[in-house]
């Protein structure tokens, strides 16, 4: 597995001293724009966006809507 743009984005916040995220944008240039499931962000990007987002943070999904966390991730695994 690679490393998508979301976990980059978030890891290199992360590493400038931002440690609690409000809202991210996602984009997918190669989704296909009639089917939304391919324009949203893998699992590994949800997982670690609630690792450094909260719940009600908004993922505003080019193409799609603007969901809050909670509602992409329903429920992540956490050790908080």
């Amino acid at each position: 597995m690679g490393i998508c743009a979301e976990r980059a984005a978030i890891f290199n916040a992360v590493i400038h001293g931002h440690k609690d995220i409000k809202q991210i944008a996602v984009t997918c240039i190669k989704g296909d724009k009639s089917k939304s499931e391919t324009l949203m962000p893998c699992g590994a990007c949800r997982q670690v966006m609630v690792e450094f987002m909260s719940p009600e943070a908004k993922i505003i999904v080019d193409g799609v809507k603007t969901f809050k966390l909670k509602e992409l991730l329903p429920s992540p695994f956490t050790l908080k």
